[in-house]
C-alpha cells in the first residue's frame, strides 16, 4: 500500500468543499437600535414631538390646540381612549378617537385603553418639548397604564 497516512481520517463530507459556508455573526437586533431606541420601544408616549412654535402654559392651551395638532390619516383604524391624570393641581381629561375622529371630554373614563399620569408641569414640558419623555419615564415623573402599543401612536396621531 502506498500513499499517505491512514490515521486521522476525514470523516465523510466534512472536507472543505463539503462544508456549508459559515454565516458571519450578526448583532442582537436591540445592540443595532442602540440604548436610546431600546427606550422608544418601551417608552408609550410621544418621542417625536417637535417644539412648537410658541409654548403652551396651560392644559387648556394644550387641549385648544389638539385639533389643529390632529392628524386623521394617522388614525383611520383606531378605536380607542386615552385620559390623562394631572395632578398639582388635579385635573382628568380624555380622548375618544373613532376611526379618524376624535372628541375631548373632561372627567374620567370608566374604560380607558391607555391613562397616563403626571404633573401639570410635567405634562407642558413633555408637550412644549422641554423634557424627554423617556427620562420622564425612567424618573418616574410620568406613569402610563393600559395598552403601551396605543400609548405609543400618539406621537403619529398628535404631531
Amino acid at each position: 500500500m502506498g500513499g499517505g497516512p491512514l490515521w486521522p481520517r476525514p470523516r465523510a463530507g466534512t472536507g472543505p468543499a463539503q462544508r456549508p459556508a459559515r454565516r458571519e455573526r450578526q448583532p442582537a437586533r436591540y445592540a443595532r437600535l442602540g440604548f436610546s431606541s431600546i427606550f422608544y420601544i418601551l417608552t408609550p408616549v410621544a418621542t417625536d414631538i417637535s417644539k412648537p412654535d410658541t409654548l403652551l402654559h396651560s392644559v387648556d392651551d394644550v387641549i385648544a390646540s389638539m385639533p389643529a395638532r390632529f392628524h386623521p390619516e394617522n388614525c383611520r383604524d383606531l378605536v380607542a381612549t386615552y385620559q390623562w391624570k394631572l395632578s398639582q393641581p388635579d385635573r382628568t381629561f380624555h380622548i375618544s378617537i373613532d376611526k379618524g375622529t376624535f372628541r375631548i371630554h373632561d372627567g374620567a373614563h370608566p374604560d380607558p385603553s391607555v391613562s397616563i399620569e403626571s404633573s401639570e408641569e410635567v405634562y407642558l414640558k413633555l408637550v412644549n418639548g422641554q423634557m424627554k419623555d423617556v427620562m420622564a419615564v425612567v424618573t418616574g415623573k410620568l406613569r402610563v397604564r393600559g395598552s403601551i402599543s396605543l400609548a405609543q401612536k400618539l406621537n403619529r396621531i398628535f404631531i
